[in-house]
């Protein structure tokens, strides 16, 4: 049986940064590139894109088609900022064909379910929703990896105003994507955004292409539980006995003996203890998005105020349309209106309202922290003061 030794606090090498994001996506920690296949670089402007499909060789395929379809992306969820180094691994548990504990997801369900912890202090610890394509540049395939809130989304739209612009991956039929990147900007956050997609009709691409594209589904990397827990949490893991086996091996065979997550450290408690407490329960009352990292999403209705965490901080805003296929809402946040992942929502109680102040943007006029709020986008209400009778 293994003994682990607590070193720090986890949540402490969670930051929200989109510069630094970028340099671990580019640090390739939770894909591999064929050697010679370089990333597709958008660029704010106007950009031509080929995107030509791959063969799908899984059959637990995120969005459910067939093994063996030639179709243009895969799907996959990221948790962004892991440890000192601020790496970047994929998520076992989100991704659809991998489909494994993650200890990161673990973590984050224990500090959602205590209301004592603030939710700023784990939202950047949360799996992201990512997507990846074929690009054909210049007769070389290259690699495009996005946020799909940053590009599908738009795709999407034009698609269902004109049902032959699904098949612009195909090698014979299919269309130039002609591209409008636009500078957005989300609280503290700058990105590129597509803000249009225009159809261009071009001459068929050789299937010799399939020969040269990255299979999107075996690219991904897998970091094995140990490793991933142990630069999570900052622990060390040792064998007594070494008997060939890793530690999630020796986990499953002996559920009984399984571990404990550390806990928080509190201000006075000794960094080397190795008798972890039991995370403390979760109080009854505590609506706020309850079980959603669990895998169990709460039950979202058209008019419910939600919070929203992701990279761009926290907000708060009222859901204007559901599309459970893609897992999206759309939300007024104050006078602007987004497309947001289900995982980065969470339903609140009938006692928050919006922000009166700050509409749900969590920010003042000048950018900064709403004060009235605490940059959380919503508020309490004010429980009526009962007067006893004299």
């Amino acid at each position: 049986m293994a003994k682990r030794k607590r070193k720090s606090d986890a949540a402490k090498f969670f930051k929200e940064s989109a510069e630094r994001e970028e340099k671990m996506r580019k640090g390739g920690y939770y894909y591999k590139l064929p050697e010679g296949v370089e990333r597709f670089e958008i660029q704010e402007g106007t950009q031509l894109m080929d995107i030509v499909p791959y063969e799908i060789t899984t059959n637990k395929h995120y969005e459910e088609r067939p093994k063996g379809l030639l179709w243009y992306r895969s799907v996959f969820f990221v948790h962004f900022g892991v440890g000192p180094e601020n790496k970047a691994y994929l998520c076992p548990r989100m991704t659809k064909h991998i489909n494994k504990p993650c200890p990161i997801c673990e973590e984050y369900q224990r500090l959602e379910n205590d209301p004592s912890v603030p939710q700023k202090e784990y939202a950047g610890i949360k799996a992201k929703k990512r997507m990846m394509c074929n690009v054909l540049v210049d007769g070389e395939v290259q690699i495009f990896e996005v946020s799909p809130f940053n590009f599908y989304n738009i795709l999407h739209e034009e698609i269902k105003e004109n049902d032959e612009y699904g098949y612009f991956h195909d090698l014979e039929a299919g269309y130039t994507l002609k591209v409008r990147w636009k500078k957005e900007s989300f609280n503290t956050t700058n990105y590129l955004k597509a803000s249009r997609i225009d159809f261009v009709e071009r001459e068929e691409i050789d299937e010799k292409i399939l020969k040269k594209v990255v299979d999107l589904d075996d690219c991904l990397v897998e970091t094995s539980y140990k490793e991933m827990q142990e630069v999570f949490f900052g622990i060390e893991t040792y064998d007594e006995d070494d008997d060939g086996k890793s530690e999630k091996d020796k986990d499953l065979d002996q559920e009984d003996e399984t571990p404990k997550r550390p806990a928080r450290k509190k201000k006075d408690q000794d960094p080397e203890l190795e008798d972890d407490p039991e995370p403390e329960a979760k109080d009854e009352d505590w609506e706020e998005g309850e079980d959603n990292a669990a895998g169990a999403e709460p039950e979202f209705e058209i008019g419910q105020l939600i919070k929203i965490s992701d990279d761009g901080g926290n907000c708060a805003g009222r859901i204007t349309d559901i599309d459970m296929a893609e897992e999206e809402l759309s939300v007024d946040v104050g006078e602007e209106s987004f497309l947001v992942h289900m995982g980065d929502c969470a339903v609140l109680g009938e006692d928050c309202d919006l922000c009166v102040a700050c509409g749900g943007s969590a920010e003042n006029s000048k950018g900064k922290e709403c004060t009235a709020c605490g940059g959380d986008g919503f508020t309490k209400k004010e429980k009526p003061i009962r007067r006893r009778r004299t």
